[in-house]
């Protein structure tokens, strides 16, 4: 099964625009060092790779895990693909689904 995912290959998303830093831009905190260099990586897994990205980000409650798959699922959702969000309980479901429509639903809306 892995040796098939390993042949696997998609077209890489487009460049990060300006419409990603916006988005980035309304965070509410300043990444740590850490953060930045999983942010890029998963960016380059998106952006310069042709395999499908088999990546997982894992860390303490509080580190920024939200906040790389919202910027993932942004870019994802920006080249015109599918993103989702598997959640452990109600709770969490509650919570990073308020997140994420308020930080991407206004990213993505027609200008009017």
């Amino acid at each position: 099964m892995y040796a098939e995912r390993q042949s696997l290959t998609r077209p890489p998303c487009a460049p990060d625009g300006p419409l990603i830093a916006d988005f980035e831009a309304g965070f509410p905190f300043s990444p740590t060092a850490d953060q930045l260099s999983c942010f890029a990586d998963v960016q380059r897994d998106m952006v310069s790779s042709e395999r499908p990205m088999d990546r997982l980000v894992c860390g303490d409650v509080g580190f920024g895990k939200t906040e790389a798959a919202m910027r993932a699922a942004y870019r994802a959702v920006s080249n015109g693909r599918r993103a989702a969000a598997p959640l452990a309980d109600p709770a969490a479901h509650r919570v990073h689904g308020y997140i994420m429509s308020t930080m991407i639903t206004p990213c993505l809306a027609p200008s009017p």
